[in-house]
């Protein structure tokens, strides 16, 4: 019962308050003019802070260039570079770029009669912030997107066809290719005269550049064969050799470190009789046939073999069968994993060694004839005879004619690997997990671990092994927001490489944020101690005045939390009734200022603007305010004797 009396009191109470401030309501007029009073010029002020950083905030961002990490220095960065950056939250886009002096092309409209313009040619892919930011699609095979100086300079605009010239050996050879406009940038984008294209295409532009054949365009050049190189030799000699002779070993032949092999690992060579066993390596580059040929003098006459050190590269994969080959019963998903070894020696006191027993005589096996295997042991022949012993259950499975292998390194992210044909044949000595191959194929596969490598046409039409891209110069990246500039241009620092960014303006915008907040905040928690102040000595005078009325309120049995909500009732009703006027004024005033400026203001900005959530928090704010009023002011009514109001009767 006591809680429905209680509930019904505070009813009667809210509605006694209301009443009160329509019935003295030039009182009541005067408060909520004095709140609106606090709270204009306070929204006023956040909103133009808010517009104003905002709008500038906005510039920034809608500006990729803005957020662009420009390199000033070169440096070989590899394929894993890129994808360790790739998966940096604070990178939002990176595209390798090929060399600034290659990434320069003529360009000229393919129909029109118009002089020929040489422009910056850049790299773009799937995901490129710059393009889509506004509203543009990266180009695609044969396209590409020009920078508003380029178009302008070209006459060019979507859909018109540009012929791309590139020359080489000082232009006395030419080569084009034809590109499809498919966008342009605006001139906020980027103020030189450039053209985006794939990474794929602008790859063949340096590739013709620097000589090599392009089959993609049907550039004439060169291919740029791999050659073999080998991490280490083992050198196995009938006697051990002194520190004399082992110096001697070190001694202009590029092999720069030298250590005796464990007598368990020279019993397992295969080579009876010898007693000694050395591997000997070079210091930064991979030893070359220069290094093998004089290793080879020293140890003329010596009874010597050397070998060469398989590299880590594995066998994995088998694919379908060559055209060559019809017939052959090949499954191309065929899984295997082959260790490679050496099949013979490099050819030091056996020329000619021969391959291990039970090789020779295996139908289309090199060797079958017994003829010495120059092509087996000569280290420097190129190109490398691409064939396999392999144990005679692995041809079972694949077959003995050509067949698409893949070799991989392991360990490697992102994997590095190359297909290539190669013959197997059947050797009962090679067990089902291994793969010996000729000294010059083992050659160029330890290259695999030093760079890309791919397989195909040379000059004379051969498939071989070429050498792939080693990595890139530069690239274009992004941050991920305008926070982020700052430290990942300190990351790549970090990492050498330095780079140019547009900090000192987003530092200007995010420091102007900083000071007008502490700004904002430092008045208005002045504005609200002056209004939370004004509030409470209205309410107190207020109580003050009707001290009788609220005595008989006390004298009729209400009191307690039902005889608070008449401060509280007031304070907040009062409050929102100012606040409403306030936000009213500043929608008047902002809509002006905007409309004022409009002419310095793009789409969708404003100098002047608050969000629903910032209108709603100072509602919030205001009630907080109010409602802290009306407690303090409620203290008073508590000290309010009833009889006090009797004994005045």
């Amino acid at each position: 019962m006591n809680r429905r009396s209680n509930s019904s009191h505070a009813g009667t109470v809210s509605r006694l308050a209301v009443a009160d401030i329509l019935h003295e309501w030039r009182m009541s007029v005067c408060l909520v003019l004095a709140v609106a009073a606090i709270a204009t010029p306070l929204l006023l002020f956040f909103g133009l802070k808010h517009g104003t950083v905002e709008t500038l905030r906005k510039r920034l961002l809608d500006n990729p260039v803005t957020l662009e990490i420009m390199p000033v220095t070169e440096k070989l960065l590899d394929d894993d570079w890129f994808a360790r950056w790739r998966q940096n939250p604070r990178v939002a886009f990176v595209v390798p770029h090929t060399r600034k002096l290659s990434a320069q092309a003529d360009m000229a409209p393919a129909e029109a009669k118009k002089p020929v313009e040489r422009v910056d040619v850049s790299p773009s892919m799937p995901g490129d912030i710059l393009l889509t930011r506004y509203g543009l699609t990266p180009p695609g095979p044969d396209q590409c997107v020009l920078t508003f100086k380029a178009a302008e300079k070209l006459g060019a605009k979507p859909g018109d066809k540009l012929t791309c010239t590139v020359t080489r050996e000082q232009a006395r050879v030419k080569a084009s290719h034809d590109f499809t406009v498919t966008g342009v940038l605006p001139v906020r984008a980027n103020q030189l005269p450039a053209a985006y294209i794939p990474l794929e295409q602008l790859e063949h532009i340096e590739a013709f550049k620097d000589g090599r054949a392009v089959p993609a365009f049907g550039w004439p050049g060169a291919d740029p064969l791999a050659y073999p190189v080998l991490g280490a030799v083992l050198v196995f000699t009938p006697d051990r050799l002194d520190a004399v002779k082992q110096s001697l070993l070190q001694q202009n032949t590029g092999f720069a470190r030298l250590s005796a092999l464990p007598e368990d690992e020279i019993s397992q060579s295969g080579l009876p009789g010898y007693a000694g066993g050395y591997r000997l390596s070079t210091i930064g580059s991979p030893a070359n046939k220069d290094n093998v040929s004089a290793l080879r003098d020293k140890l003329r006459g010596t009874g010597a073999i050397i070998m060469a050190e398989p590299p880590s590269v594995r066998i994995v994969s088998a694919g379908a069968p060559t055209p060559s080959t019809p017939g052959s019963s090949i499954d191309p998903k065929e899984k295997i994993d082959l260790e490679l070894l050496p099949a013979t020696a490099l050819g030091a006191a056996l020329p000619g060694h021969p391959l291990p027993p039970g090789a020779s005589g295996v139908p289309g096996a090199p060797g079958a004839t017994g003829e010495p295997l120059a092509s087996w042991s000569d280290f420097t022949l190129a190109p490398a005879e691409r064939a396999l012993l392999v144990a005679p259950e692995v041809v079972a499975a694949l077959g003995s004619g050509p067949v698409m292998l893949k070799a991989v390194v392991p360990g490697m992210t992102p994997e590095r690997s190359v297909e290539f044909e190669a013959r197997l044949a059947a050797d009962p000595n090679t067990l089902p997990g291994q793969a010996r191959a000729p000294a010059s194929l083992l050659g160029v596969l330890t290259l695999l671990e030093q760079r890309p490598l791919t397989f195909g046409g040379a000059d004379g039409g051969n498939r071989t092994f070429l050498l792939g891209r080693r990595g890139y110069s530069g690239f274009r990246m992004y941050a991920s927001g305008l926070e982020q500039v700052g430290p990942l241009a300190k990351e790549l620092e970090e990492s050498g490489i330095r780079a140019n960014t547009r900090a000192d303006r987003i530092d200007e915008v995010l420091n102007l944020n900083m000071y007008l907040n502490l700004l904002f905040w430092l008045i208005a928690a002045t504005s609200l101690v002056g209004g939370t102040a004004c509030l409470l000595s209205s309410i107190y005078a207020n109580v003050e005045r009707k001290r009788r009325d609220l005595a008989v309120l006390r004298l009729l049995g209400v009191h307690g939390g039902s005889l608070t909500a008449f401060p509280l009732v007031s304070g907040v009703v009062l409050t929102l009734c100012g606040l409403i006027m306030g936000l009213a004024a500043y929608h008047i005033l902002s809509y002006a200022i905007n409309t004022l400026f409009a002419s310095h203001l793009d789409a969708g900005e404003a100098f002047c603007s608050l969000t629903l959530g910032h209108q709603a928090g100072a509602i919030g704010l205001g009630l907080a305010m109010s409602i802290v009023a009306g407690l303090a002011a409620s203290r008073r009514f508590a000290n309010i004797d009833p009889a006090e109001c009797l004994r005045d009767e």
